[in-house]
């Protein structure tokens, strides 16, 4: 049987109701980056987390969650405690804010790994969640492609001297403007597909998948990327900076930034297939946002490596970067161009 189709991130399917910054890159008010979601402590199932420079995102039924979005305006990042939120929670993939009306949406029990309805879990910039356990009548025809789809986590909040949470809510179910509104979603993959395959099988279930399905069942844990290193090249000069430092850059020429990744992003693993090993890893992407009107084209291919010019700006620009992997995981970062000249 050939593996499901995995989806790498779930963007919000919400533009008809939000109204676009134009430019869409651009960052003048409070605008949604990222959404961090990482496993804190590990349940009975599969292996303990071990010491990483990346936390992980796959997780297991009684896993623990940390969730916190990333939001920035034009001064920088905002403290996500400051604002006032909601939770959501759906199986499967995407379109959990749409679902269902928020406001009549029950608190979820905890009782299924996957809920049976949308539900709200928490309030307030943060929030935690421990994945239920397997329900003790799960039924027999359950596999692991049943499962294989996992959650969907949504945000829904109200940005600072924004109209306030019910406000949002209220506009969001009636599928009115969003202005001064902020809202994002992501998938929970459950995994690694391995340890689930193996859950399964100690609670008397035939996982569903061939035991030589190799790809699947090796690939480890998936753990969030990071920016932390970039690169700056102009004309014949290239530095290497640390993500947060200021960079000095001529107006007169266009700049490359590229955020450099290491083997902690990309996760390589090694399979057996046949006689020969394949050495196997990561896909990762990057979208990028500047805090003024740079001379920058968005293509949308998500690329590491971006042009940008100043255009008629001057002073301090900050480029925000988000990198994301194939299985969902995200991190995120930025370096401020000082244009001079």
């Amino acid at each position: 049987m050939a593996p499901p189709r995995r989806v790498a991130w779930v963007p919000l399917l919400l533009a008809a109701c939000t109204p676009p910054l134009t430019p869409g890159w651009l960052i003048a008010g409070p605008r949604e980056l990222a959404l961090d979601v990482r496993v804190t402590a590990t349940g009975p199932y599969g292996a303990p987390l071990v010491p990483s420079p990346r936390t992980a995102r796959d997780a297991l039924p009684l896993d623990a969650l940390a969730l916190q979005p990333v939001v920035v305006d034009e001064d920088g990042l905002l403290d996500p405690d400051e604002l006032e939120a909601t939770w959501v929670l759906c199986s499967g993939l995407g379109n959990c804010l749409l679902r269902a009306p928020v406001a009549e949406r029950p608190r979820c029990t905890g009782e299924a790994v996957q809920p049976p309805e949308p539900c709200t879990f928490g309030e307030g910039g943060q929030a935690t969640l421990t994945l239920a356990d397997f329900s003790a009548d799960l039924p027999d025809e359950t596999t692991l492609f049943s499962l294989i789809e996992g959650l969907t986590v949504g945000w829904l909040a109200s940005a600072p001297q924004g109209p306030g949470l019910a406000a949002c809510i209220a506009r969001l179910d009636a599928r009115t403007r969003l202005d001064g509104c902020l809202l994002m979603e992501r998938s929970v993959n459950l995994g690694p597909l391995g340890d689930l395959a193996r859950a399964l099988e100690s609670l008397g279930i035939d996982p569903g998948i061939d035991p030589d399905a190799e790809t699947l069942l090796s690939r480890p844990r998936n753990h969030n990327p990071a920016v932390e290193r970039l690169r700056v090249d102009q004309g014949r000069r290239s530095v290497e900076v640390d993500a947060g430092a200021r960079v000095p850059v001529d107006r007169s020429e266009a700049v490359v930034l590229t955020v450099l990744t290491t083997d902690d992003d990309l996760e390589p693993y090694t399979i057996t297939s046949g006689e020969q090993e394949l050495m196997l890893q990561d896909d990762l992407g990057a979208q990028w946002w500047f805090d003024a009107e740079v001379d920058w084209d968005d293509d949308g291919l998500q690329r590491l490596s971006t042009r940008v010019s100043a255009g008629d700006t001057t002073g301090v620009v900050r480029a925000y970067v988000v990198v994301r992997d194939d299985r969902g995981g995200e991190g995120w970062g930025f370096v401020d161009l000082e244009w001079a000249g």
